[in-house]
Parts: C-alpha cells; structure tokens; sequence
C-alpha cells in the first residue's frame, strides 16, 4: 500500500469522506518538499493505482518532514463570496446561481440536479462561506466532491459495493460503525451499500481511510453524518434550517420605483445581503404606495426563503421619505377629494332649461322662453352665448372625516 503526492512518497494518510462536501486528506510526507502547487494524489492498492484530485491547503515542515492536507478540487467551497442578488420574472435557475458560484471559485460542476429548479423570482446570495450558499441553492439535495475533483449537486450513488473491494474487519452495531479492510476503492464512497460479510446491508454515511506501507482500512460510520456525527444533528437542524433561511427584517434604501414594485439598497452592510430590484410590497389589503427614493423600508423574506422578498413597512412618521409620491386605496386610480379642494358646479358651456312658474304671463320678446335651451353663467360678466364662455360656479369642501388624512 503507498500514497504518494506529486511524486512525494507519503509515510502515511487519512483520507476523509463526508456524506456531504469536500474530502481532505492529511499527509505525512517523507521530505519536506514544498508541495503547495501539487494537485495530484497516487493511492496504490492491491487492485492498482487510484488518482484523486485536489489542491493544497496548507502544509509545513518540521525535522526534515513534511505534512499537507489536500482538499478535493479546488479547496474553493469554504472561501469566502460576495453578495449578490438575482432577479427574473420567469424565474430564477437554482443552476445558475450554482454555477456562478463555482465559476468565481474556480470549481468544476459535474452533475447539478438540484432539489428545485426554480428558486423564485429573486434569489439573494449571502455574503460568506461558499459552502453555505452552495447548499442554500441546492436545497434538499447534498452536494460532494468526487475523487476526481468534480463537483456534484445530486444524490450519491446508492449501488451496493463490490465485493471484492473490501473486507469486514470489525463491526459495532451500537455505535453504528464498520472497520473495512480495502483492496479498491471503487464503491468505497458514501452512499453505497455493504453487504458482504454483514448480517444486513448498511449504507455508507461517511468514512475514513487510513493508509499505511502495511495496510489500507476504512472507518466506516452509518445511519447518519458519519464522521461529522457529533456535529451532525446540529448541522443537520442550523445549517440546513436555519442557515439556509432568512428570518427577521432587513432595512434597505429605495432606490427607484420599477413599475410596482421598487428597487433597493442595503442599509447594513453586515448581514451580507446584496441590493435587490423590482422587489414586490406586501401591506394592508388594497393599498399601494409609489415610494419615495431614499424612503427607509423593511423587507422580510416570506418563509425565510431568500427565493421570495417582500417589502412589508415603511419608516414612520418625520423619518426620511415618509410621505409617499403617491397612493393607491382599493385598486382605483381616481382621484381621492379633501377638505379645502376645489368644487365645480357646472362649467363652461353649460346648457340648462328654464321653466316659468305656474300661471305667469308670457315673456316679452328676446326673453328667456320656456323650454328653450339658455346658457348659463355665473360670473359677473355676460357671457357670449356664440362662444359658449360662460363661467361655471366654484365652491370648496368644507368638511371631512375626522379619522382620515391625506396629503
């Protein structure tokens, strides 16, 4: 059995393999060799050499030996991202937002099959851990790294390990763990199946390969995170719950109105999340309001889902661009009267019928007759009945609900 890393014999390894992320192995060189731009890995076994794939993240030297860990691929999943917002009517693809991450980190996708394909209209990237936003946009599906470097958002192979690949050393059922032998490392992943030399199957949750000059074993754990069990429960209930999820509000900056909805700025820069458009307004049943730039909101995101943000307040009263440019009650687009606005009683050009009271006596010639349409005025001014100029009567309200204002 050997381990060697670019052309590096190594004294001995442990490679690790979680259910869910990158693997790493961590290496005891016989030099100290500067290997920090190696990204090849040689496991010979009985059943011939293995090649993983990854990069150097970090190693040293003491007493003329070395030591590095390697992470599969590019070791770029627990860097750091920026923020960055999506918006699409159609749809925001859970794909591409996968794929800009692994394009900024220089990772390569195999597989992406995530749990939805859609993510909603918006999608809001977190500042942080790569990692975190991978899983975030992948959903229910976990996503690894194979030993080739390659990337994938997708189900583990679930097929049953050869045989021939493995032997049980030793078995816990209480702590639910199996000690393999290893002759291959083909189906030695998680997610396959055990069976040989087994009373009942298991399924490989995670594992670690120890590698020797003398042997090649397998800590095998099931029925959960594996090697990453004592974390597992957590991780399983704050990254993959909570951690994918935004709960609160988050005080943004209105930037512009786009259409209906507005276009907006972070206030805080500490939460990480990026500044959004056309960003709907959820309030009071029937009310819309064309917001002022620079107006402070709230916007939350409706089932924690970052897929699905909604402005839902406004700043209060005297706070910056409290009064709205304009708003909307039940839909309609008419105009809303108050106390003091202009009344109009006719108008220019308006025609009336006058009607003699009861038994007066017929008008004198060019006076107004019966039944014959007049103009009628309200100014001091006679009008010109060619021109139909006469003035309407003006008033104003004088009064309104006490429970109601408007601007």
């Amino acid at each position: 059995m050997s381990v060697s890393i670019g052309g590096v014999r190594v004294l001995h390894a442990r490679l690790h393999v979680p259910r869910m992320g990158a693997w790493f192995l961590d290496a005891a060189l016989e030099s100290d060799q500067d290997l920090s731009s190696a990204q090849q890995i040689t496991i010979t076994l009985p059943d011939g050499e293995h090649v993983l794939r990854g990069t150097v993240q970090r190693g040293g030297s003491f007493a003329l030996h070395g030591g590095v860990r390697i992470v599969g691929g590019a070791a770029a999943w627990g860097q750091d991202v920026a923020r960055k917002a999506y918006a699409n009517d159609a749809g925001v693809k859970a794909a591409t937002v996968i794929s800009d991450l692994a394009s900024e980190l220089g990772e390569t996708l195999g597989t992406v099959e995530p749990s939805r394909a859609s993510l909603g209209t918006h999608w809001a990237r977190e500042a942080g851990p790569a990692g975190k936003q991978l899983e975030a946009a992948a959903g229910t599906t976990p996503w690894w790294v194979d030993f080739d470097g390659v990337t994938h958002v997708a189900a583990r192979d679930s097929r049953d390990a050869p045989p021939e690949s493995y032997s049980v050393l030793e078995h816990d059922p209480v702590s639910r763990w199996v000690t393999l032998g290893v002759d291959s490392l083909e189906g030695i992943a998680p997610g396959r199946v055990l069976r040989a030399g087994l009373d009942e199957p298991v399924t490989i949750g995670a594992l670690e390969l120890v590698i020797s000059p003398d042997s090649a074993r397998a800590h095998v754990w099931y029925g959960g995170a594996g090697a990453n069990a004592v974390a597992g429960a957590l991780a399983s209930v704050i990254e993959h719950v909570v951690g994918q999820r935004l709960h609160g509000s988050y005080r943004y900056r209105v930037v512009q109105m786009s259409g209906n909805r507005a276009d907006l700025q972070v206030v805080r820069q500490a939460p990480g999340l990026p500044d959004m458009v056309r960003v709907p307004q959820w309030s009071a049943p029937g009310y819309h309001a064309e917001l002022a730039k620079g107006a402070e909101v709230l916007v939350m995101f409706a089932d924690g889902d970052r897929g699905f943000p909604v402005v839902t307040h406004a700043v209060g009263k005297d706070g910056s661009g409290h009064v709205p440019v304009s708003v909307q009650i039940a839909g309609g687009g008419r105009k809303v009267a108050r106390q003091g606005d202009l009344v109009q009683c006719g108008g220019a050009g308006t025609i009336c019928t006058l009607m003699p009271l009861s038994g007066a006596g017929a008008p004198p010639n060019n006076a107004i007759v019966a039944g014959v349409p007049v103009v009628i005025s309200f100014s001091s001014t006679p009008p010109d009945p060619a021109g139909l100029t006469a003035k309407p009567l003006y008033g104003a309200i004088s009064t309104g609900s006490p429970l109601v204002e408007s601007g």
